[in-house]
Order: structure tokens, then sequence, then C-alpha cells
């Protein structure tokens, strides 16, 4: 295990295309690059200070951060969305997108295009640096998460409005106008007090699994198409706090400090319908896996 660091509350963080490090940002506005030289040895490097000292919002500063290759990107509440590129050997500042109030942020299209959503439930999509800002949806509520499916035009945006939680399937078709596709919640999820602060959804097997919530420390796994809830991942804790999916793995971790490494589920194909199989348990730690009908 290794502590990397900062100078101030870290607000988000990004692997490297190659897993051979990461990207943080910092809310003092500082975006930090650390790579892994060597087994448990990290090197850290400056990519960007911001220059700008962001508006705080309760506990959450707000910003966000978005990383394609060569480009990087962080949302300012109040400003809008900076973008830099790297260039001739430093980050060259690019046209910034004004449009305040963004709260999930990404890059889509080989680095061509962000997706940003916002606080009022707007998904919106703008080539960078010299586009234009199209709305794509109106989804009327507060978003917290987004993340692309592979390379396609299919985006997963996660929800959470007060005390409930619903994570939502949009399609992005010609001229990359939004369709809603599928939503992912039940009343458990709904009526579960820490679904307020639950971690993005993100896809697993290959797309044909979604990872979004939590029913008393059991992470749910649901059915891309069917929006069905197929499985759990059972920690015996109270709340998740955050999932991610890699290519031969996921990885979550919890409120109290546990971090879990689980297999990736089997897939299978029957007929026109993809079927999730889950053989899911973890390899570092021993929480053991649970259906759930």
């Amino acid at each position: 295990m290794a502590r990397l660091s900062h100078n101030a509350r870290v607000a988000s963080v990004l692997w490297l295309e190659d897993d051979s490090g990461i990207i943080s940002l910092g809310e003092d506005g500082m975006i930090s690059r650390w790579s892994r030289t060597s087994f448990n040895h990290w090197t850290w490097a400056k990519m960007v200070d911001i220059g700008v000292k962001p508006n705080y919002q309760e506990i959450d500063s707000g910003m966000r951060l978005a990383y394609y290759k060569d480009k990087v990107a962080v949302s300012l509440p109040s400003v809008g969305v900076k973008v830099w590129f790297w260039s001739k050997g430093s980050w060259q500042a690019q046209r910034p997108i004004l449009r305040p109030n963004v709260t999930a942020l990404t890059f889509i299209e080989d680095g061509s295009t962000l997706l940003g959503g916002t606080v009022d439930g707007v998904l919106w999509a703008c080539e960078v640096p010299n586009g234009i800002i199209r709305a794509c949806a109106f989804l009327k509520t507060k978003m917290y998460w987004v993340k692309a499916l592979f390379d396609t035009s299919r985006f997963l945006k996660d929800e959470t409005i007060a005390c409930h939680g619903v994570s939502r399937l949009i399609g992005l078709q010609a001229e990359q106008r939004g369709r809603l596709e599928q939503s992912y919640t039940n009343k458990d999820t709904e009526s579960n007090p820490h679904q307020l602060r639950s971690f993005g959804a993100c896809f697993i097997a290959r797309g044909q699994g979604v990872l979004f919530g939590d029913i008393k420390g059991c992470a749910l796994i649901w059915d891309t198409k069917k929006g069905s809830l197929v499985y759990g991942l059972d920690h015996g804790l109270k709340a998740e706090e955050r999932g991610e999916g890699m290519s031969r793995c996921i990885v979550t971790g919890t409120n109290s400090g546990l971090l879990s490494w689980w297999s990736q589920p089997a897939y299978a194909n029957s007929g026109q319908t993809a079927v999730v199989v889950i053989s899911c348990s973890p390899t570092l730690t021993h929480p053991a896996s649970c259906r759930l009908q």
C-alpha cells in the first residue's frame, strides 16, 4: 500500500490509461500526476495549477476532473469547465466551456468531446477545444457521475436526490440527442439514506452488468439491458463508498477503510439477450458474495 500525500483534500482521482499511475485533483486547485517507478515507489509531478480558489459547497468542493491521454479538464462550480492540452512539452490552456454548476464530467469519442451533467439535470456535450455546447437530455435532477460504455455512444448517469438513489442509462443518438434506455433502482435503494453519498455507477462484465448502490453493505449488480437486480457483493458492513470496474477485477472501498478486489463476472450470450453469469469472490479480502432474487 502506498500513501500519496497532498497539501489539500483530494477532490478526484483517475487512473492513467496504462494503469502506470494516477492523476489527482486537490481542492486547492492542484492537478498532480503520480507515476509508479518501481514496486511501491511513486514520483510526483505537477500538471496544472488551476490558479482559482474553488468555492466550497458544504463538504464537497464541487470540482470534477476528466482526463484522456493528452487532455485534462476541470469543472469549477461558479466558473465553468477549464481545459488543457499537452503541447510542446507543457500543458496549454484552451478555450473554457462557460457552463457553471457542472457536477459530472468525462471525455468521450477518443478525447475529442466532453460530456457533462449539471446540478439542474442537463446532460450536455461539447467538442474541444472550439465546439458548441449542445444539450443531450433533460433529467430534472442533479447528476453526480457519468461514465461511458467502452467506445460506443452509450453512457451511464447516476443521480441521487435527497435520500433517493437511482442510476439511469442514456443512449446518445444522432447529433448526440439522449434517450433514456434503462433505470437501476428499487424501493430499497431509494429509501436507503446512504445513497445520498453512494459511489457512481460503473459498467462491469464488458458492459452487460452495472455496479451501483448498496443495501446494508451489499453492493448491487444490475442487468444492463433488463434493469433487474441479479447479484450483490456482501461486505458485511453498513454502507458502501466507492466501486470501480477494471479489465480484470472490481475494486470496492468502504467508509470504514476496507478495500476489496473481486473477480470480474463471467458472461455469456443466449440468443438475442445478453445473460450476465456472476461468479464473484474477493481475492484479497474475504467477504462472501450474495445472490439477490
